[in-house]
């Protein structure tokens, strides 16, 4: 069966695939086809698909530089012709990782293989558990200031860890005073409200100092409370607050002196 091909004014018969193959060769490289939008049936749409047909195993990239056009160019004329695009493996693919399964890829690992590459076991710091876990996660973790090079198979362990090292676990002060105030609760009430009083006695001495002292600059430089405010760096509020507490308290000074 021949095959005729007419560029321009020219035109070629062919008989045999070969023939083809160089009269396509030479003819898009003497002379690039116009870009169309799309593949279209011609001389390369018949060559690529009776290369398809013939050799099933070819990659686009070798049936594109076999007829002189770009891989592209061929995918989209497999795609047009309704064939696969992706080439034919003639030999089973095999895992690389030399456990003798199939892959779907060149190169490529089974899951058994690829987890047994990227997974490891490891040892719980906390309970000596034996877990499995992800290499580049558990260096991942260890790369964290806090974690001090220690691994956790989870994060009650991790917490566990945490509380005794930081405070808030069984042996901590923290810890044993409550345990002191659950034995003397008598004791531990008594101390509570020490506390409270000695607490209450430092406001009144700092509201004191503070107000004795919005009432010296109140008398050396006549200002008001809000000149004050703007002075201290106190709200005007708070300063007319210290007035009232400082007359009150020179009104009960001199009824007592009186």
């Amino acid at each position: 069966m021949s095959i005729r091909i007419k560029r321009g004014r020219l035109t070629f018969e062919v008989d045999t695939e070969a023939e083809l193959l160089i009269v396509l060769r030479e003819l898009n490289g003497a002379r690039p086809s116009p870009k169309r939008r799309g593949p279209s049936p011609g001389p390369n749409f018949l060559a690529v698909v009776l290369a398809r047909q013939n050799d099933p195993s070819l990659t686009l990239q070798a049936l594109g530089s076999r007829i002189g056009i770009s891989r592209e160019r061929a995918r989209q004329i497999l795609k047009r012709a309704k064939l696969q695009t992706r080439r034919l493996y003639t030999s089973p693919l095999v895992c690389a990782g030399g456990c003798g399964k199939r892959t779907n890829r060149v190169g490529g690992t089974c899951q058994g293989c690829r987890k047994k590459r990227t997974w490891g076991t490891f040892e719980c710091d906390d309970c000596g558990k034996q877990f499995e876990r992800l290499v580049s996660l558990v260096q991942r973790n260890l790369r964290i200031p806090g974690s001090k090079g220690r691994v956790f198979c989870n994060k009650v362990c991790y917490g566990q860890w945490f509380g005794r090292e930081h405070g808030t676990g069984k042996n901590t002060a923290l810890s044993k005073l409550r345990e002191w105030h659950g034995q003397h609760p008598e004791e531990a009430r008594q101390m509570m409200r020490a506390n409270l009083e000695r607490a209450r006695q430092v406001r009144l001495e700092n509201a004191q100092a503070k107000a004795d002292l919005v009432w010296a600059k109140h008398l050396e430089t006549g200002y008001g409370a809000v000149r004050l405010s703007r002075l201290l760096g106190m709200p005007a509020k708070t300063i007319e607050g210290l007035f009232r507490r400082k007359k009150l308290q020179l009104a009960v000074t001199s009824a007592t002196t009186s």
